[in-house]
């Protein structure tokens, strides 16, 4: 489900252990990006494994900053 931000929950590469919950950092850590790709300018696509689980994830960053995101691993 694709998501945005709002401005305080702006999230970039040096913030995000701050912003994010430790839940959440620990359970990233058990991942692994099998590929990644650019698919344009700042618009990234990921194929994630967690387990025998394998998610697509979308990241859209702008002058290193999260303005969208989406996974189909919802609240699993």
């Amino acid at each position: 489900m694709p998501g945005q931000y709002q401005k305080d929950m702006e999230i970039t590469i040096k913030n995000y252990k701050a912003k994010l919950s430790i839940e959440t950092i620990k359970r990233s850590q058990r991942c692994q990006v099998r590929e990644c790709d650019e698919i344009s300018p700042g618009d990234f696509e990921s194929y994630v494994d967690e387990l025998d689980k394998s998610y697509d994830v979308r990241l859209a960053l702008e002058k290193n900053t999260v303005t969208t995101h989406s996974c189909d691993c919802g609240n699993a």
